[in-house]
């Protein structure tokens, strides 16, 4: 009788939640077939099975969260027969659980599936527009936008027995515990420092046609503010730590592992993190950050892509906020959120003119640091955006 344990999918990664169970007891199990789904650090990975033989218990359910090494399950040979216990047998998942149609389900992609989990939808009964009838996010997105527009009744107000009730997806409850783990041990402090972006915007205004044709995306101003956010962790190490309460200890990163929020179209969010992003111009940072947002919306991030960020930049500009106070993402000790650059009026040489301009707005932790350091590291970034040759960041 071999043991299916829960895997360990990264260095820092030391639990992680079954999303889904993809076989049930008494199913044959091929070697190197996927067995189960997992969830660390809210990226899902298909975990395949390392023995062949019949599924003949499932110990873990579906949604619970284990340290790594935990059993999860048992397979036996092809010629035992399947006696699940009573405790197996309630974790056995669902076989109305999307997508409904098991022999497709290798055509759909994990964003696909994760979709489809999420809204509880039948994918038999969506038309794919993708090749060969393929379903896509896009198709997924559209049905559930025009099964809102039909089922909805925008003349009357919704009453409580009309409400949707539904379990919290494995992504949002994990966003759920880690902020609300956050605001309960960190000493948070709130700082903004306005910017002056005409030197980026000159730049990027100049470059963006050609860099789009280059590049096949679009230049924003995120990795100019990223390049010199990098800039100022080099000169400020105390932003770039990690705090251990427990063991009392504070650890000065040499790298910088830059962490990257991405927004997962309103079903969640994801950090994926640039590596050693003090190695990077504006172009090198402007690369990694398209690959992994779209990697991160492709379901297709492994989890060694969202672990280890010593800072983390969130990026609400895109949306149009003035102001974000945003939760520290831990074990990071400081987080800056990036709000959108726009025409101000402002004062130069006694004149008031319109100018380009930003505020950058950090949460930090005053366990960390204090306000001497967190303030001389906003006036850095600060100084970086406003009078570096940006035109050469981007060769």
């Amino acid at each position: 009788m071999a043991t299916v344990e829960m895997p360990q999918l990264g260095e820092s990664v030391t639990e992680g939640t079954i999303v889904r169970w993809l076989k049930h007891v008494g199913d044959y199990v091929r070697a190197d077939e996927p067995l189960f789904e997992v969830s660390t650090d809210k990226v899902n990975t298909e975990i395949p099975s390392l023995e062949s033989g019949i599924l003949s218990e499932i110990l873990v359910g579906e949604g619970q969260t284990v340290p790594v090494g935990t059993v999860l399950a048992r397979i036996g040979s092809a010629g035992s027969s399947a006696s699940p216990s009573t405790a197996s047998a309630a974790a056995v998942p669902s076989r109305s659980a999307p997508p409904r149609d098991g022999t497709r389900a290798h055509l759909y992609s994990p964003v696909v599936r994760r979709l489809a989990r999420e809204h509880d939808l039948d994918l038999s009964r969506i038309r794919g527009t993708g090749g060969g009838g393929r379903i896509t996010r896009d198709d997924i997105l559209a049905y559930l936008r025009s099964h809102r527009a039909t089922t909805q009744a925008p003349s009357r107000v919704q009453s409580v027995e009309d409400a949707s009730t539904r379990p919290l997806p494995p992504i949002r409850r994990q966003i759920a515990e880690k902020v609300a783990h956050s605001k309960h041990t960190a000493a948070e402090v709130f700082s903004v420092i306005e910017a002056d972006m005409e030197r980026v915007h000159a730049v990027r205004n100049e470059n963006k046609d050609a860099f789009a044709k280059r590049e096949g995306f679009a230049l924003t101003y995120l990795p100019f503010i990223a390049r010199a956010v990098v800039d100022a962790l080099v000169a400020f190490p105390a932003l770039n730590a990690r705090l251990d309460p427990d063991a009392k200890t504070i650890t000065y990163n040499d790298a910088i592992h830059l962490g990257i929020a991405v927004d997962l179209d309103e079903q969640g969010l994801l950090v994926p993190v640039i590596r050693d992003a003090e190695t990077l111009n504006v172009l090198g940072i402007a690369r990694r950050i398209n690959a992994l947002a779209r990697a991160a919306r492709a379901g297709s991030l492994a989890p060694a892509d969202v672990g280890g960020s010593t800072f983390t930049i969130t990026n609400n500009g895109a949306f149009g906020t003035v102001l974000t106070a945003p939760i520290i993402n831990q074990p990071n000790v400081a987080i800056l959120s990036t709000d959108v650059v726009e025409q101000r009026a402002a004062v130069v040489d006694g004149a008031v003119v319109p100018r380009y301009r930003t505020y950058l707005c950090m949460t930090w932790d005053h366990r960390a640091l204090d306000g001497s350091t967190a303030g001389r590291f906003l006036s850095r970034v600060k100084s970086n955006l406003e009078t570096w040759d940006w035109a050469t960041q981007l060769a």
